[in-house]
């Protein structure tokens, strides 16, 4: 299984039709539909009741939304942890003359960057 099939699924179900929600997901109407069968395929159970008024959550498919966007949030903040761990805090520890020959040029050096 893959994420971005689980993205299809999450934003397929929140749709009215998938003719919607290919075009919010900027994908074909028969590639949305053939991962969502893959995917139906996979976990051996129908996920969505089509009909002509469009689609709609079978009871397994509301059970399984709020865990699937669960995965897809846990996946995105993986993707965000170089973001968060950015260096914010410079601990220097110098010796007595270091600090008075240079370190002043390197601080205003520091701060005009």
């Amino acid at each position: 299984m893959k994420i971005k099939t689980l993205e299809y699924f999450i934003t397929l179900a929140e749709s009215a039709s998938i003719n919607e929600a290919a075009q919010k997901l900027f994908v074909a109407q028969p590639s949305l539909t053939k991962a969502l069968h893959h995917l139906e395929e996979e976990l051996g159970f129908v996920l969505f009741e089509r009909g002509r008024h469009g689609i709609t959550l079978t009871s397994m498919g509301q059970q399984i939304l709020p865990e699937a966007r669960q995965i897809v949030d846990i996946y995105q903040s993986w993707l965000d942890l170089p973001k968060k761990n950015v260096l914010t805090d410079i601990e220097i520890h110098v010796h007595t003359s270091f600090f008075n020959f240079l370190f002043p040029n390197i601080i205003l050096g520091m701060k005009e960057s």
